[in-house]
């Protein structure tokens, strides 16, 4: 078995007994988010659209466009949340919108084909990313601009700042908390890996993967490419899994696949299909004999993930 320090930290949020409700933003949930998602261009929508919704710290509700491009979603606390679209052929988009009692209020959010190369402008906490004829990034809290490649440059400096060598790197990563801290770190110096991954066009790659592939000049993996390796170097590993559990790592392998390691780190993550089929976070964990097992069943999936790292 492969262990990390740290990896018994996963799931604090979600760290009680099954039956208990997750937590949830305070205050009455008697709001609704109405958005249609449409084509920039020429204003037409657009069905099976990817949208996710980031609540709060710890919530993330994922639906689909319909046919008309809308989607619904109640039981929304008052505010605002933080929605991020995907779409096949389109820029993904990441967008704060407002939620609202009001029937009527519709948020229109338009995305942009890929092939598109006009200006565009995303807001990433205090970050503008302009794409022009000529890339740059305006740092907005200093009004500094920076071409792609001394944004590049200067996460290149921060981040060996923050691990002068791949190993610390490595550990910081492999560990929650010190990741945490490490993304903290980073994003209070304006680096942002999102912002890489969308400059760099590597928005399938795994963070890990693009960060030591700036700081340190490695190549860049996607995150296909980890997954394909546990299902086929690691197949013995998932082959103790029964009938019951294997398809729960296998889906837990497709989120990482589509979303990135923090979609398997939260509880959320059992609201969301397939495992809302399977009963949500209780049918799940009733299937691996408890919170404890099905915890520490996801740890040594993520270990298994980055399992290369510790040769």
């Amino acid at each position: 078995m492969i262990d990390y320090t740290g990896a018994t930290r996963l799931f604090d949020d979600w760290d009680r007994p099954p039956g208990e409700p997750p937590e949830t933003p305070g205050g009455p949930r008697e709001s609704m988010l109405r958005a249609i998602v449409v084509d920039e261009e020429d204003g037409a929508p657009i069905a099976d659209a990817k949208v996710t919704l980031l609540v709060g710290a710890n919530e993330q509700i994922q639906r689909r466009t319909d046919a008309d491009g809308k989607l619904v979603i109640a039981e929304l606390p008052e505010g605002s949340v933080t929605v991020i679209v995907n779409a096949e052929g389109y820029k993904r988009r990441q967008i704060t919108l407002p939620t609202s009692t009001d029937p009527d209020a519709w948020a229109a959010i338009e995305l942009r084909q890929t092939e598109e190369q006009r200006k565009a402008k995303i807001i990433v906490r205090g970050l503008a990313v302009h794409i022009a004829d000529e890339t740059y990034v305006e740092l907005e809290a200093t009004g500094e601009r920076l071409t792609t490649k001394q944004y590049i440059e200067r996460s290149r400096g921060e981040l060996l700042r923050a691990a002068p060598h791949k190993n610390e790197l490595v550990r910081a990563w492999v560990d929650r908390q010190r990741r945490e801290e490490l993304l903290k770190k980073l994003e209070e110096r304006g680096i942002h890996p999102e912002v890489l991954a969308s400059l760099l066009n590597r928005e399938d790659a795994d963070l890990l993967d693009l960060l030591s592939s700036i700081a340190y000049g490695t190549a860049v993996r996607s995150r296909d490419e980890r997954v394909d390796a546990v299902l086929n170097r690691d197949a013995a590993f998932l082959s103790r899994f029964g009938d019951e559990t294997r398809p729960v790592m296998e889906a837990l392998l497709e989120h990482y696949r589509q979303a990135g390691l923090a979609d398997l780190e939260r509880g959320e993550v059992f609201r969301l299909p397939p495992f809302d089929q399977m009963g949500g976070a209780v049918g799940v964990a009733k299937r691996f004999g408890g919170v404890d097992k099905l915890r520490e069943a996801v740890a040594e999936l993520i270990a298994h993930l980055y399992s290369r790292e510790a040769a």
